[in-house]
């Protein structure tokens, strides 16, 4: 969320496999449902988000795991 704020041009798109982790960021965390306009979160395997994107044409300049 600090790089939304600092990078006014920037979209992120959050890929978490666990449905439940991703509720809890809605809930606690302030991530708004679905993520928004610039933050899309995704409850899916990083793989097949990853996957899906390419075939849609879509590309992603940066990975970073935890």
């Amino acid at each position: 969320m600090a790089l939304l704020g600092a990078l006014p041009g920037l979209a992120v798109d959050a890929v978490e496999p666990d449905a439940e982790v991703a509720a809890a960021a809605e809930r606690f965390f302030g991530v708004p449902a679905g993520g928004g306009a610039r933050l899309r979160l995704h409850a899916l395997d990083g793989a097949s988000f990853l996957g899906d994107a390419r075939r849609a044409g879509q590309v992603h300049r940066a990975q970073s795991t935890d």
